[in-house]
């Protein structure tokens, strides 16, 4: 479970690594509102706000309050002292490089704070997606008990599939969490019954040996 955990967040991580250097400075900022209009008309502005505030506490707390943000930016571009400190490279990388790499940092930070939005609005769905995965794994599991008693066939193609399509489905969290487009919120409620769907296949053709 560590491992996986591990991998989750490596690949998190990659993925906000990749958006900080492509996309536009101005695109993050842009899509987190539309965004927030997303969730504002599906799930009503009490919902939004409660999303906006939680964000915002968390965002900060892990980001702000720590230095890790201010940090970046002492790291990576120097102040105006230090500038005037370095004799005969007091204007080096001033109009185009340190611009650029604040921007790049911007962008970075706006990609991480996207990703906590998009986590917080997966917990505020998790008490209408819990009903969906446990119903569908009885459901499985019942069938599967028919099939013994009537000598059914316990499928390991559609074991194998759904297996494969829970792992894919798991695997698309932290993509979602980082892909720099607006997205409806929609996508968190299908996702959980696409996941559901192949948890009841999983169930109900669970091998004999198992």
């Amino acid at each position: 479970m560590r491992n996986q955990l591990w991998a989750f967040f490596i690949v998190l991580l990659l993925e906000i690594m990749i958006v900080g250097v492509f996309t536009p400075s101005d695109w993050l900022e842009t899509s987190i509102r539309k965004e927030r209009v997303m969730v504002n008309n599906w799930l009503g502005p009490t919902t939004t706000q409660a999303l906006i505030e939680r964000t915002n506490t968390l965002y900060k707390a892990m980001f702000v309050e720590t230095g890790l943000v201010r940090a970046s930016y002492r790291y990576y571009i120097p102040t105006e002292d230090e500038r005037k400190h370095s004799l005969g490279m007091q204007t080096l990388g001033q109009r185009y490089f340190f611009p650029y790499v604040k921007t790049r940092i911007d962008v970075m930070w706006s990609a991480i704070y996207q990703s906590i939005q998009r986590m917080i609005l997966l917990w505020l769905w998790m008490p209408y997606m819990l009903p969906l995965f446990v119903p569908a794994f009885i459901d499985g599991w019942q069938r599967r008990a028919i099939k013994k008693v009537t000598y059914g066939y316990a499928s390991p193609v559609r074991y194998q599939t759904a297996f494969m399509l829970i792992v894919l489905l798991l695997a698309a969290i932290p993509f979602y969490l980082a892909l720099p487009v607006a997205v409806t919120p929609l996508i968190v409620p299908a996702w959980a019954m696409a996941l559901s769907g192949a948890v009841m296949l999983l169930s109900s053709n669970l091998q004999k040996k198992i």
